[in-house]
């Protein structure tokens, strides 16, 4: 009633205001109101249904959820199990890029040292080339110094001899003067009184008597000439008209003589073409026959160059053969010398040296050198086994390096005393005589009967290597016959079914027993057994390398012999350059000998073919007719002449013997007595010829005495004035000699000065030399260390990209795990949104539902939050550990708080904290 009352009043009131015409369309909303309250209802009651089913499948819901987070967690588990990895990777790295900075830091110390060791090779090489510079200065100043005071000693000796020979001539002058005034001047005034005595004498005396004598002997024959003058009138007449037929045949003869000459002078003109002409090619014959012989002693000389050049062309041809091959040689043992520096040098890397040995050790050898000889080393030196097994070795032979091999065991007990003696502990011998006796027989069978078991499985002692075989029974007595194996699933097959004993690679020992041990030795460094320690220092590490100290000291000698012969090698070669060179200068000098040879034999050639060619063509020259005419009348007229000559020459003799006939006779009229007057006369004029020449001759002598008196007077006064200026000269010189002699000191002493300099200059060259060597020695080493160092780095780069690519690996497969975490997420949450959505619904439409339901939807509520938040707390901590991490991986500074981290991480994953 209210209702329609309260209708009445709208619609009146409508009518007043005037909205009765949205009357319709309220009522079309209400039916729509009412449409859409059915279809509400139908939807309430469809979701009950739907609730009632999402009831029935709550429980499902519930183990799919735990199921989805525990599928989470275990993604969570595995990001967190890879981001521990890639922490421990990072760490590696972190490592790595320290090491590698510390290797960087070292090249750039390595390199500055090296570069001041080039700035100090260059400041020697400066030094030594200002030190060479002065040096040769100082040798030029000497040697011009000692020119200098070679000149000063010659003219010194000069000047000596000068002074000598001085003295010498006033010796002789003193001596000639001495001579003259004490002997030869009374001498001379002796014989010029006994010669003025005896001049005297024969004046008065001897010579008026000889006169007389001849002036009788002379009248004598005159009177006897008065007596047989007739005779000699009638005779010398005869002679007289003889001699004057004589005259006229003399004279006519020579007439006749003349008119030949004449004649003989015209045919010499008339014929004197030809002979010009003769003599003309007489001339060119003779130097034709000269320029033929000189052409000969060319061609001799020429072929001997010639031979001699090709006799040095061949020598230098195997000169410089000599010289290739010895460059082959040198380059060759240059090679060799690199080879074995490379070889020293990787065996000085690999060689366990005596550094890292054990006071045992060193014992041990000092006995072997000095005490005990039948000590034939420690095991681990006797033999070696490659890398790969070395781990393998280790664990199987129960660290026996420290074992020592001995002849017989006197030699042991005589090393037990010397062990006890320097109280060194204990010691474990092996004896190879016992060893031989005992277990020889049984590995050699052994090794007969033995089969592999698995195809690629053979014994540990086939792999080492021994120094010499007698060792082999030593290391079998360690091994025995312990197999290797790759893997330990092949050891297992070997140990557990075959009951043998076994090794792995990793280390891994399966004994007979089936016991395993081994595993714990690692592989970070190449010796690997210098981890474990000793009473008395670090065990010697497993021998990986055939080369010992001995191989070391072989290539150190081989390496100083090949320097050694690749300075002779250099210095024949420097030989052989020399030789070269001068055959080189020979060969150049010969050609240009055999070039000026040849050009002299041509233009002699020239000179022949000239010489031929004018002979060839010169001709006869031929007389006219009249000149013959007139040198046939004139060779008729001497063949004339010479036959008057002949005729004229004969009455000319008969004529002559005539004369000289009746000029005997003319002699011979007297007879006797005229010859004995002319002989007495004769005598008597010998005797006064003879006392005249006596009176002569002691009269030149008075003359020659009184002259040598005067010379020598004069020679006196010659010899004072040249005394005096020898005198003189000696003064000069020993004033001459005595500066001389200052200067030379002085000279001498700036020698002395530029000597002991010179060798100063040395001793600094040789200090500077020995310096560079030394620097280029270090430089040397500095560039193997270079290398080493550059191959550290290089290696250090390659492992630091490795463990980048890795690290990538990591975060790819980490991305892999957040995308599937995200995944799972938004599936939980759309679950959990639709669940909320249900239970807003639910208490809102549904009424009077039980309070089982209510607190059954609070649970699921409840549950559903809690998830909710331990996934949040794990993701937030999921994000720590990764902040954490790339702390780590940038900053190596919080290294000590990621790994605390890392600690707290890996605790939380033990205890299983992220579980339900």
């Amino acid at each position: 009633m209210e209702l329609s009352i309260d209708g009445k009043l709208i619609k009146f009131r409508e009518d007043i205001i005037g909205t009765n015409k949205y009357i319709d369309d309220i009522n079309s909303s209400l039916e729509n109101f009412e449409k859409s309250e059915e279809v509400y209802h139908e939807k309430v009651n469809r979701l009950k249904h739907v609730y009632n089913e999402l009831k029935e499948l709550a429980c499902p819901r519930k183990e799919a959820q735990y199921y989805m987070d525990l599928q989470k967690n275990t993604y969570k588990l595995n990001i967190i199990s890879l981001k521990k990895d890639r922490y421990e990777f990072g760490k590696i790295i972190y490592n790595k890029e320290k090491e590698h900075e510390e290797y960087v830091k070292m090249k750039d110390a390595h390199n500055s040292e090296y570069n001041k060791l080039l700035e100090d090779r260059k400041e020697i090489n400066t030094i030594l080339n200002n030190l060479e510079n002065e040096e040769d200065q100082i040798i030029k100043k000497k040697n011009k110094t000692d020119s200098e005071f070679k000149k000063l000693t010659q003219s010194d000796e000069n000047i000596k001899k000068e002074l000598v020979t001085i003295v010498e001539k006033m010796q002789s002058l003193y001596v000639k003067r001495e001579e003259l005034k004490k002997k030869k001047i009374p001498l001379y005034k002796k014989t010029i009184e006994e010669k003025q005595n005896i001049l005297t004498e024969i004046k008065k005396n001897k010579l008026p008597k000889l006169e007389q004598e001849v002036e009788k002997c002379e009248e004598e024959l005159d009177k006897y000439n008065e007596e047989i003058k007739k005779d000699i009138d009638k005779i010398n007449e005869v002679y007289s008209n003889e001699e004057k037929k004589l005259a006229p045949l003399q004279n006519r003869y020579d007439c006749v003589i003349k008119d030949i000459s004449e004649c003989i002078t015209k045919c010499n003109i008339i014929e004197k073409k030809k002979r010009e002409y003769r003599d003309h090619v007489e001339n060119l014959e003779y130097i034709q026959s000269k320029i033929l012989n000189e052409i000969k002693e060319k061609d001799i000389q020429i072929k001997h160059m010639v031979s001699m050049q090709q006799d040095k062309e061949n020598e230098l041809a195997k000169k410089e053969k000599d010289l290739q091959n010895l460059d082959k040689k040198i380059e060759e043992v240059n090679k060799n010398l690199v080879n074995e520096t490379v070889a020293y040098e990787t065996i000085k890397k690999e060689l366990v040296t005596n550094k890292t040995t054990s006071k045992l050790h060193e014992f041990v050898y000092n006995l072997k050198k000095n005490k005990i000889k039948g000590i034939h080393g420690m095991l681990n030196d006797l033999g070696y086994i490659d890398k790969k097994y070395e781990k393998a070795l280790l664990i199987a032979g129960n660290n026996y390096s420290d074992l020592v091999v001995v002849q017989n065991p006197n030699d042991a007990i005589l090393l037990f005393e010397e062990v006890r003696k320097a109280n060194l502990g204990r010691i474990n011998v092996l004896s190879l005589s016992i060893l031989e006796k005992n277990l020889k027989p049984i590995m050699l069978s052994n090794e007969q009967n033995y089969t592999p078991i698995l195809p690629n499985v053979h014994r540990l002692i086939d792999f080492v290597k021994f120094k010499n075989n007698i060792y082999k029974i030593c290391f079998y007595h360690i091994l025995k016959e312990t197999l290797l194996a790759n893997t330990l699933d092949e050891a297992h097959i070997i140990g557990y079914t075959h009951k043998k004993r076994v090794v792995t690679l990793n280390g891994e020992l399966i004994e007979n027993d089936g016991r395993i041990c081994g595993g714990g030795i690692g592989m970070g460094s190449s010796h690997s057994g210098m981890n474990v320690k000793s009473k008395y220092g670090p065990r010697s590490s497993i021998k990986t390398t055939e080369y010992d100290e001995s191989d070391l000291i072989k290539i150190e000698k081989s390496i100083k012999e090949i320097n050694k012969h690749v300075e002779q090698l250099k210095a024949e070669r420097n030989i052989l350059l020399s030789d070269i060179k001068s055959i080189n200068s020979f060969i150049e000098d010969n050609e240009c000998k055999t070039e000026i040879a040849n050009k002299r034999s041509e233009n002699l050639k020239k000179q022949l073919k000239d010489i031929d060619d004018q002979l060839e063509n010169s001709q006869v020259p031929e007389l006219t007719k009249e000149e013959e005419s007139e040198l046939k009348s004139l060779k008729e007229l001497i063949e004339k002449k010479n036959n008057e000559r002949d005729k004229i020459d004969i009455l000319l003799k008969e004529q002559e013997s005539k004369v000289k006939k009746y000029y005997d006779e003319l002699q011979n009229v007297g007879g006797e007595k005229k010859k004995k007057l002319k002989s007495k006369l004769m005598t008597a004029e010998r005797q006064l010829n003879l006392t005249k020449e006596e009176l002569e001759k002691h009269s030149s002598e008075e003359i020659n005495a009184l002259a040598d008196l005067e010379k020598g007077k004069k020679d006196i006064l010659k010899f004072t004035e040249e005394i005096e200026e020898y005198e003189k000269n000696e003064k000069e010189l020993e004033q001459e000699l005595n500066n001389i002699e200052t200067k030379g000191c002085t000279i001498y002493e700036e020698l002395n000065n530029l000597e002991q300099e010179l060798n100063q200059m040395q001793v600094k060259i040789e200090e500077n030399k020995k310096k560079k060597q030394i620097v280029d020695e270090s430089i040397s080493k500095k560039d193997l260390e270079n290398v080493d160092i550059l191959y550290k780095i290089e290696n250090i780069e390659k492992e630091i990209k490795q463990y980048l690519a890795k690290k990538d690996q990591y975060e790819l497969k980490i991305k892999e795990y957040m995308d599937l975490i995200e995944q799972s997420d938004k599936v939980i949450l759309e679950n959990m949104t639709l669940s909320v959505k249900d239970d807003t619904q639910n208490d809102e439409t549904v009424e009077g539902e039980s309070p089982e339901n209510e607190t059954e939807s609070d649970g699921d509520t409840d549950y559903s939050g809690s998830s909710e938040y331990e996934e949040e707390s794990t993701w937030d901590d999921a994000e720590d550990e990764e902040r954490g991490e790339q702390l780590c991986l940038t900053d190596g500074v919080d290294a000590n708080v990621n790994d605390e981290e890392g600690k707290k991480i890996i605790n939380k994953i033990n205890s299983g904290w992220f579980g339900r």
